[in-house]
């Protein structure tokens, strides 16, 4: 076996900062990419408006940007049952009008990602799943 040349020990050096570059990139995209589909329980937020589009559809934003669409702070909520946006609306006024603060449960969509809809807003798949607190 022969020593190594100078010129061949810089080729396995770059060779090895290259790849350390390329499993940091890897690790870091997992990690982005993981939280764009994150599902779960949002932070605790204010709720700064909300309103009713016809029977069945509510939409609120916050104050904080808790949502995963464009507009984080958007949602909306949409379904032909009135009586679950008439629920999920009351809780919305409550906190609202009673300046509380309000966490609730984010669903993804069936490929993965957030509900996004109408003026990047997010959809509220399942209005049961809320906190009001303090």
């Amino acid at each position: 076996m022969h020593p190594m040349r100078d010129d061949e020990s810089r080729y396995v050096q770059e060779c090895l900062l290259s790849m350390r570059k390329y499993i940091f990139l890897a690790i870091v995209s997992f990690f982005l990419i993981e939280r764009a589909s994150a599902e779960g329980w949002t932070p605790t937020t204010s709720v700064t408006s909300v309103g009713q589009y016809g029977q069945n559809a509510i939409f609120f934003t916050t104050e904080d940007a808790v949502g995963e669409c464009a507009n984080k702070n958007k949602f909306y909520y949409r379904t032909s049952d009135a009586s679950d946006p008439e629920k999920f609306y009351s809780a919305l006024l409550t906190a609202f009008t009673a300046g509380k603060k309000i966490k609730f449960f984010l669903h993804n969509s069936s490929n993965g990602g957030p509900n996004c809809g109408g003026e990047n807003a997010q959809q509220i798949v399942a209005p049961n799943y809320y906190y009001i607190s303090n």
